[in-house]
């Protein structure tokens, strides 16, 4: 019979030990957010904009 070989773990400590990795999922999920809200802004603001032209 073969042996056993244990579980890994899931998540890498090594990877939140360096900041620069940390940083650089920080950044990364900066832009994204940042992106996601003036897709955002730029739904709503033209929705608005819409319905103030269709009032007058």
């Amino acid at each position: 019979m073969g042996q056993m070989v244990p579980p890994r773990s899931i998540q890498n400590e090594d990877f939140w030990k360096n900041p620069w990795d940390v940083g650089g999922l920080t950044v990364i999920g900066l832009f994204t957010s940042t992106f996601l809200l003036f897709v955002l802004f730029a739904v709503v603001f033209g929705y608005v904009e819409k319905a103030v032209f269709e009032e007058e």
